[in-house]
């Protein structure tokens, strides 16, 4: 019993410790914050997204269901994002359109196509993101314009119109729009400009001659244009206030709007009588080539020849790089941006040339207009039949033919198809050295311009000695040697002309022939014709 009472200090001493232990365990887990309870993430809302489709500033012509694509927002919270499309026919979104919620997301990008019924208008869009949270930051909006069912503006025709020099010219160009849109204009004249809001032509006219006109109306959609003669007379080619009569003007005085490179010869006295005095250029003849590729600007009226038949077109430029191609009593066509299209300028309802935008600098557009192979025409079966037996049978006789005349009269005949004709030989000097000789020569019928041919060489070849050039004392020849060819350039190789260029290699095996390229213009007229050649 003694020995239990001399315990109990000890039962106490340890009881008090636990008790303590446990109390400032506790007040340890307080000041330092490790009940989970305690513990907050502050949300961050999702960043903006960037539109991506339509885009910004333009117009919907395809009657189709029109998608709406934008790049994911990122959330740092890593939390799901859906998102809220807004689209409305103002930039403050007061008159709304369509709005939608729970979008989900996709991978990298989210694409939505409302199911609405489009009004011919311009339409606003812009996308936010949503993480369960808050929403984001509405993203920039995008404008475009639904042009589906449009109608063009129709011009009233002005025909032509005569007056002296010196005098003020005022005209109002009348034009209305079935759809109500208001309409903007321009032209592509050198003496003038139109005022794009009330197309009133208000100027003094002081530089005599005749001008070519194209007026565009445009309602942000579909444009239109008319083309109308413009007579600028001098008063010294009419009988003056004395009576006297003045002196007749020379041919050069009368012709002196014209540009120096205008081949007269292709157009008919009738087109004489009306573009005789105004600034044309010719483009060229379908007939002798099929692609022509065209610097044109605003001014001039340009034309080309197709299947007999003159075809006459101005230039218009628009805002940005819009420019509007018009053709003289024919169809027209809008360009917002570099694009092609299939014209049909003899209107049977067959298109017959390509017309390409490419690019635009400086106020001059590259044009490249092409003709298009037109299809046959339907025969009956019985025809249909005899001549495909005959065409079996000549492509059969041609075939033979070609076998026996054999490979190299087919060579020839090529070489003989192009201008340029360029031959190389090797030959075998002593054991391991080998001279290799290029000989090219202009067989054509003009001058070529700009004339690079590049000479490949074989891997780790070796040249011994120095490149040894031939030629007239008028060519003048830029050489240079880099690595894996030489190049030569000539700025005009006249007709006849012949270059010979040669140098040794040096190495164990016989070199291979490689394939070497050339490039050079041909001028016709004011325009080069870019051509290639393999050898």
């Amino acid at each position: 019993m003694s020995d239990l009472k001399s315990r109990i200090p000890l039962f106490l001493a340890l009881a008090v410790l636990f008790i303590g232990g446990a109390m400032f365990l506790l007040k340890g887990v307080e000041k330092t914050g490790f009940a989970v309870s305690q513990v907050t993430v502050e949300n961050v809302p999702p960043t903006n997204q960037a539109l991506i489709s339509p885009e910004n500033n333009s117009a919907i012509y395809e009657d189709e269901p029109l998608s709406f694509v934008w790049n994911n927002s990122k959330d740092l919270n890593n939390d799901p994002v859906t998102y809220n499309f807004m689209l409305a026919t103002d930039e403050n979104f007061t008159n709304i359109a369509y709005n939608i919620s729970e979008i989900p997301e996709e991978i990298e990008r989210t694409n939505h196509t409302p199911n609405i019924t489009y009004i011919h208008s311009d339409y606003f869009w812009q996308v936010r993101g949503f993480d369960n949270e808050s929403y984001g930051n509405w993203s920039d909006f995008f404008k475009f314009r639904y042009c589906v069912g449009n109608s063009p503006p129709e011009i009233t025709p002005i025909g032509e119109i005569t007056i002296f020099q010196n005098d003020y010219f005022r005209y109002q160009v009348l034009a209305s729009d079935l759809e109500n849109d208001f309409i903007t204009f321009s032209d592509n004249s050198p003496i003038f400009e139109i005022n794009s809001t009330t197309g009133i032509i208000s100027t003094l006219l002081s530089t005599p001659g005749t001008f070519i006109i194209t007026i565009v109306a445009f309602d942000s959609c579909n444009a239109t244009h008319d083309i109308f003669i413009l007579n600028v007379i001098s008063r010294t080619i009419y009988p003056n206030e004395g009576g006297g009569p003045s002196p007749a003007p020379a041919e050069k005085e009368e012709k002196k709007n014209m540009t120096n490179q205008t081949p007269v010869r292709e157009l008919t006295p009738e087109e004489l009588a009306i573009f005789s005095r105004a600034q044309i250029i010719y483009i060229g003849n379908f007939k002798d080539q099929s692609i022509f590729n065209v610097t044109m600007y605003k001014g001039p009226i340009w034309f080309f020849t197709y299947e007999g038949t003159n075809y006459f077109l101005t230039l218009t430029q628009l805002t940005g790089e819009s420019m509007y191609i018009g053709f003289f009593d024919g169809p027209g066509f809008l360009f917002r941006k570099p694009a092609d299209v299939l014209a049909d300028i003899n209107r049977d309802s067959v298109p017959d040339i390509s017309i390409a935008y490419n690019n635009r600098t400086e106020g001059n557009y590259s044009i490249t207009l092409e003709a298009l192979k037109k299809p046959e025409r339907q025969f009956p079966q019985r025809i249909m039949n005899v001549s495909l037996f005959l065409g079996l049978f000549f492509a059969a006789a041609i075939i033979f033919s070609s076998f026996m005349l054999g490979k190299r009269v087919i060579k020839d005949f090529a070489k003989r198809r192009g201008p340029l004709s360029i031959r190389r030989a090797i030959t075998k000097e002593k054991a391991g050295l080998f001279k290799v000789e290029l000989i090219a020569r202009n067989v054509g019928a003009a001058s070529l311009y700009n004339l690079m041919i590049e000479e490949p060489l074989q891997l780790n070849a070796q040249i011994e000695g120095e490149i040894e050039i031939e030629k007239d004392a008028s060519t003048e020849i830029e050489k240079t040697l880099e690595a894996g060819a030489i190049k030569l350039k000539i700025s005009e190789f006249a007709v006849h002309r012949e270059m010979r260029m040669s140098y040794f290699l040096k190495q164990v095996r016989r070199p291979q022939l490689l394939t070497g390229g050339a490039e050079y213009q041909l001028k016709i007229l004011d325009t080069y014709v870019h051509l290639s050649k393999r050898y």
